[in-house]
């Protein structure tokens, strides 16, 4: 096992093993965006302590696999560990996302790539200053989907940033799309307080490209250095596939990550409809292959029994694919229909014994935060179940 970083072997996760189940915190000081954690802020991920704290606690060395990767925050852990793994996701963006903060480059080589693509930025984009003398006279881009969100100047801008984004390497590349990713909700008229997307025509935080783009690359650059330092050259493969038919070994994996949606929360592909549009994708046509969140029970008949039951296919895959003796890790929070609770966290539990699994640790993990809101109430924690598969 490499040296491991400060945070990764010795994470804030605050245990109590006097409630039952046992609760586990994570304080609200806690430095949640360290290395590739801190890349992109991703709507609805779970810590990256809780992540380590189950990684040390059941020695996990490997290989492990995430069939939700989302943000990435498995992957990451497992770059810092020298762990193989595997993570898919249906989200085109979440995928581009997971191989950004799973690809620590080089700081001399970055450093130079940056100097030089943030160089173009100040010479080329517009600008409301009187003064200044820009460059950039590029055709804004077209996008077919949420056009409404920007204005002429933004899309001309997003425009000249990815087309000087094309000249660099891929692993570089990709960070620069998850850069304009990052700040797109900045630079649009969205609400950037409300999870759906909605316009804001007294929005007075607006940002230029210029002064967004150039923030988050320092932040990256900041980051990536701390990140390079601790990184392992451990094999890490994000794949285009979805989390109940993964196409990935059977029987292989020593731990399996599961992170669903949330049954009454807005889905991903919702609250990146501007990154898919920018993709030339309709975010509809990523909503429906989703778990539908919130969507299922609002816009579809039998919206929770559809949840469940692919709830249930997501588990059974990765049953599958867990070596015997290896370990789900399930991290779930109960939902809300007409303001009543639905236990998801007590129907995964049946679920895992119905598919012959040992639970051998759980908790709750109280939230402190301002996420996990369902239907106007706060949700105060999640459930994680820890399972094994029999030998």
């Amino acid at each position: 096992m490499p040296a491991l970083h400060p945070e990764s072997k010795s994470p804030r996760a605050e245990i109590d093993p006097q409630t039952k189940p046992k609760s586990i915190t994570i304080p609200p000081d806690a430095d949640t965006g360290y290395t590739g954690h801190g890349y992109f802020r991703y709507i609805g991920k779970f810590p990256p302590q809780i992540v380590s704290y189950l990684l040390n606690k059941f020695e996990i060395t490997g290989p492990i696999a995430d069939p939700m990767c989302g943000g990435g925050t498995t992957l990451i852990e497992a770059k810092l560990r020298g762990i193989e793994a595997d993570g898919s996701d249906i989200n085109p963006v979440s995928r581009l996302v997971c191989e950004a903060v799973s690809s620590p480059i080089d700081p001399e080589v970055f450093e130079k790539h940056a100097k030089t693509f943030t160089d173009a930025l100040n010479e080329n984009l517009s600008s409301d200053d009187l003064f200044s003398k820009r460059k950039n006279k590029c055709d804004p881009i077209i996008l077919h989907y949420c056009s409404q969100y920007f204005d002429g100047s933004t899309l001309s801008d997003i425009a000249f940033y990815q087309g000087e984004a094309e000249k660099y390497p891929a692993e570089v590349r990709r960070l620069w799309t998850m850069t304009l990713f990052a700040i797109l909700r900045r630079v649009s008229k969205a609400n950037i307080k409300k999870m759906n997307l909605e316009i804001d025509e007294t929005k007075q935080t607006q940002e230029s490209v210029l002064e967004a783009a150039t923030r988050h690359i320092q932040l990256i650059r900041r980051l990536n250095r701390d990140y390079f330092q601790w990184a392992t050259d451990a094999r890490v493969t994000v794949h285009a596939e979805d989390a109940a038919d993964t196409k990935l070994k059977s029987n292989h994996y020593q731990a399996v990550f599961l992170h669903p949606p949330y049954l009454t929360n807005t889905a991903f592909s919702e609250f990146t409809q501007l990154q898919l549009a920018l993709s030339g994708i309709n975010y509809k046509d990523i909503w429906k292959k989703e778990l539908r969140c919130r969507g299922s029970f609002v816009h579809e008949p039998n919206g929770l029994q559809k949840y469940l039951v692919g709830w249930n296919r997501v588990m059974q895959e990765a049953v599958r694919i867990l070596k015997p003796g290896g370990f789900l890790f399930s991290v779930v929070g109960d939902g809300q229909v007409d303001f009543v609770r639905i236990p998801v966290g007590a129907i995964t539990d049946e679920y895992a014994a119905d598919m012959d699994l040992e639970l051998v640790d759980r908790y709750v993990h109280i939230l402190k935060n301002h996420t996990g809101q369902t239907q106007n109430r706060k949700m105060k924690g999640q459930h994680i179940s820890v399972f094994q598969k029999p030998c």
